[in-house]
């Protein structure tokens, strides 16, 4: 038999992880956009490691991810290369150190934390999950283009 759950706590679950895993991300220097960054850099293809592959992942303005890339570049974690396919940008690749600092993510203790649940409970939260996520990336869509929000923060 299926508890029954509300709608309102749900969402309320869903917000407070969403803080949880934003606020652990603070750690080792680095901000929730630049471990994003890092991890995008490192798991996508290599003609996807762009600037651009990077704003249309995490659905951004250019402006802010210009400057979560350069911070990434004056820590020395991540390098640009020329573009051999498209001369008007680079290509983006983890420095050695980038690579290192990656054993540090705090992205891993969550993915312990999902390793423990059953596989049955795990499929149904990746389903869940990915519904909500295309619901929410639909409805951005639908409210129009990306506007550059927080430029002097």
């Amino acid at each position: 038999m299926v508890k029954a759950v509300r709608v309102k706590g749900v969402a309320s679950l869903l917000e407070q992880s969403a803080r949880l895993i934003h606020g652990a991300e603070h750690s080792h220097g680095l901000y929730p956009a630049q471990w994003t960054a890092l991890r995008y850099f490192a798991e996508v293809t290599p003609q996807a490691r762009t600037a651009a592959g990077l704003m249309r992942f995490q659905n951004m303005a250019m402006s802010p991810v210009a400057r979560t890339v350069r911070s990434l570049v004056e820590k020395g974690l991540v390098a640009r290369q020329p573009n051999p396919r498209d001369g008007r940008s680079d290509l983006i690749e983890l420095t050695p150190q980038g690579r290192e600092l990656l054993r540090f993510d705090p992205r891993n203790d969550l993915e312990i934390l999902l390793r423990q649940l059953p596989p049955d409970q795990l499929a149904s939260l990746a389903l869940a999950l990915q519904t909500v996520i295309q619901g929410m990336v639909e409805a951005n869509a639908l409210s129009g283009p990306l506007e550059e929000v927080g430029e002097d923060q």
